[in-house]
């Protein structure tokens, strides 16, 4: 190989350095095997793009209006590669089924032989084999169906508070909690605890994994956790966000860790406490001014991370939403408050950009599809009915992005 050819390659190398430090200016380590990322706050694309909304459908839309179709409550929802849509209709104490038109197809109201209704569902969870798990709040039951509305069978979580439920192809169920029965004694061992849990389809834990994040300098807390989002992602990993502080974990299905991913802020997090005085006892809820709400995944691999902020005034704004939350779980109180950003990351782990969704006039995202197309929550003006509408994205370059459009 010649001296030119030698030279040619270094110089090369040179620039391919040179170049992923100009567009990228976090800090990336290797530890015991696992990644870690810590994102500025300046993401690679610097704020030159703009997501660019294009309506298609309104689930239910067109159909008769009844007590069927009429959609009270949007808790959760998920769909399957056929591009069916499971919401789970918390007030209305069932799971709609919508086929790709957005047309309504099945309505589950019962469990065990058709006498026993749902009672309180929050969360759905569907696989490739067309099964479907449910989550029952006010019985702490994951109830599971095939996709015809036909009962299997149900079983009892020793978790109550679940915060998101994921299920495979292979019908194994991972769920995330919010009530870890935390022990205050302090001998209680916290290495032991784990935030994640693993099943199989008879309702038996396999394995259990993910170290919580444990709040040790705020005192009389509701729970001294934070609060695990989970999202099974297409290359069969998990991501796991925190609610407090802003982490991303991404484990393989085994438990073994293999990425952390977080993100700098231009203002500090603020932190506070508040107390619950619906409790006739001293107990306190941790306000923090950033919260993650959901994380999603776009085909290509990328990461959308939906967090709120609540400004500097975020104590005494949630201070007047929070009796409501406690006396009305069904009340999403997403539409109250705040300011909804949607964080994007590429699937490296790197942080390019963060866009911001009116949720007055746009909505809040709920659920993103296997081919990109995105599902987001809104309140009709006239009647406070909610709907899910469905749109098409792509992200623009600021200078030629045609204005937001407002949903159908």
């Amino acid at each position: 190989m010649t001296f030119r050819l030698y030279f040619i390659l270094i110089a090369l190398m040179l620039i391919c350095t040179c170049s992923t430090k100009t567009d990228w200016q976090g800090v990336y380590e290797t530890r015991e095997g696992v990644e870690i990322i810590r994102n500025p706050e300046i993401g690679i694309w610097n704020d030159s793009k703009e997501w660019v909304l294009t309506p298609e459908i309104a689930l239910g839309e067109g159909q008769p209006r009844n007590e069927q179709t009429k959609i009270s409550s949007i808790l959760d929802v998920d769909g399957d590669s056929a591009g069916n849509i499971y919401l789970c209709d918390y007030k209305a104490n069932n799971v709609k089924i919508f086929d790709q038109d957005g047309c309504l197809q099945t309505v589950i109201a019962h469990g065990k032989n058709r006498t026993e209704t749902l009672d309180g569902p929050i969360l759905v969870a569907v696989n490739g084999k067309g099964y479907l798990a449910v989550y029952e709040s006010n019985r702490d039951q994951i109830s599971l169906f095939a996709r015809s509305g036909k009962f299997i069978q149900s079983f009892n979580t020793i978790w109550h508070d679940l915060q998101s439920i994921e299920m495979d192809d292979s019908s194994q169920l991972y769920l995330s909690a919010l009530n870890l029965k935390y022990n205050n004694d302090d001998t209680q061992n916290d290495e032991t605890e784990c935030c994640i849990r693993k099943y199989n389809f008879n309702g038996k834990i396999i394995s259990e994994f993910s170290k919580p994040f444990l709040i040790r300098d705020q005192h009389n807390l509701v729970n001294p956790h934070s609060t695990v989002l989970l999202r099974l992602l297409q290359d069969g990993n998990l991501v796991c966000a925190l609610h407090f502080p802003y982490i991303l974990r991404i484990y393989e299905v085994n438990g073994k860790l293999k990425r952390i991913i977080s993100k700098e802020f231009a203002n500090e997090n603020m932190v506070s406490t508040v107390r619950i005085s619906q409790l006739p006892f001293e107990c306190y809820m941790l306000m923090t001014q950033y919260n993650i709400l959901d994380t999603f995944e776009l085909p290509d691999g990328k990461l959308v991370v939906h967090f709120i902020d609540k400004d500097s005034s975020h104590v005494e704004k949630y201070k007047s939403v929070l009796k409501a939350r406690l006396t009305n779980a069904g009340d999403n109180s997403i539409f109250h408050a705040t300011k909804h950003h949607y964080d994007l990351f590429d699937e490296k782990g790197y942080f390019l950009q963060a866009f911001t969704l009116d949720s007055g006039t746009i909505g809040i995202i709920k659920y993103i599809d296997s081919k990109g197309r995105l599902y987001i929550q809104t309140k009709a003006a006239d009647s406070g009915e909610h709907r899910l509408i469905r749109y098409r994205y792509s992200f623009e370059p600021k200078r030629a992005a045609a204005l937001a459009t407002k949903p159908i």
